[in-house]
């Protein structure tokens, strides 16, 4: 009867036979390749008859096939050609702007140690020694020499840690303090979450603004003035802001006839380096604005810049 007659069956001659009383036969873990299969039937006699062949072929995945491996190695090849093209040109950007960072930062070490500041120094140093004032020269040479000394220190890093920075921040304010006779005071301050030996920034970064303060913030001032310096953290990196209780940025430009603040090489220097540092424009590194009190008078000028951390 269909259905009840005894079958065996198996691929390939070497493998051995499986008998079963079914009409059809699932082989569904085949690999690819080339089979033949064989089947049998048995008869009334318990006699098997003569065995019914068919040969067919299972076919690799395509993903197994050699025409997609080529092409996915070319592909492969293609895409790490690109990257390490890619890779390459990241490398060249970073080392042009690097070697652009180092080259300003020596027109800002330049611009530091400018001769018009070394004269003024030598001469109030002599005018001293002419006034018989000599504790004072002495007191005075010894901070420019410490300060000359730092400068030369700090020609040779790309970067200074923070406690340094302060160091030659406060020598040249003393020096320029004792130079335009307690002109004005100043006052250095950072935040208290800000570990002045582990943090690092570019040098001479502050000096150019804290000079420019120095020089025009209290020209025909009759009280002191005052110059304050702050260090301060943010989810960015670090602001530090430069600000001062002077004439502001505008009046000595009003006097003069002159539509636009002056900006000083230094500052500009600062701007470019920035720029580079933190990949962004120079008006997002470096704002300046002017202090307005609540009467319309000018109370003073601002500078806040901004480092980014890595």
């Amino acid at each position: 009867l269909l259905g009840k007659i005894h079958y065996r069956y198996r691929l390939n001659t070497l493998n051995p036979w499986i008998e079963t009383y079914s009409t059809s036969v699932n082989l569904p873990a085949l690999k690819a390749g080339n089979y033949d299969f064989e089947v049998q039937a048995q008869n009334g006699d318990n006699l098997w008859s003569a065995a019914a062949t068919s040969e067919f072929s299972i076919l690799p995945p395509w993903w197994e096939r050699w025409p997609f491996r080529i092409a996915a190695l070319t592909a492969l090849l293609m895409i790490a050609t690109a990257g390490y093209r890619n890779r390459i040109q990241q490398l060249r950007r970073k080392n042009e702007i690097q070697q652009k960072i180092y080259e300003l930062e020596g027109k800002a070490l330049q611009a530091q140690m400018n001769p018009h500041f070394l004269f003024n120094c030598l001469n109030s140093i002599k005018e001293l020694i002419s006034k018989n004032e000599t504790e004072k020269a002495l007191d005075y040479l010894h901070k420019f020499a410490k300060l000359v000394r730092s400068n030369l220190m700090v020609s040779r890093r790309g970067e200074i840690v923070l406690s340094d920075e302060i160091e030659m921040l406060s020598g040249y304010l003393n020096l320029e303090k004792m130079r335009f006779k307690d002109l004005f005071d100043f006052t250095i301050d950072v935040d208290p979450q800000i570990d002045i030996y582990d943090c690092f920034l570019p040098p001479m970064l502050v000096q150019p603004f804290v000079e420019n303060a120095v020089i025009h913030a209290f020209k025909n001032r009759k009280d002191k003035g005052h110059i304050w310096i702050r260090f301060a953290q943010n989810a960015q990196g670090l602001v530090i802001s430069v600000t001062d209780n002077g004439v502001g940025l505008h009046t000595k430009n009003k006097e003069e006839k002159v539509t636009t603040p002056h900006v000083s090489q230094g500052i500009a220097l600062v701007k470019d380096r920035l720029a580079l540092i933190n990949g962004k424009k120079e008006e997002n590194c470096v704002i300046l604005h002017e202090i307005v009190n609540t009467d319309g008078t000018i109370g003073g000028t601002e500078v806040r810049i901004f480092l980014t951390s890595e």
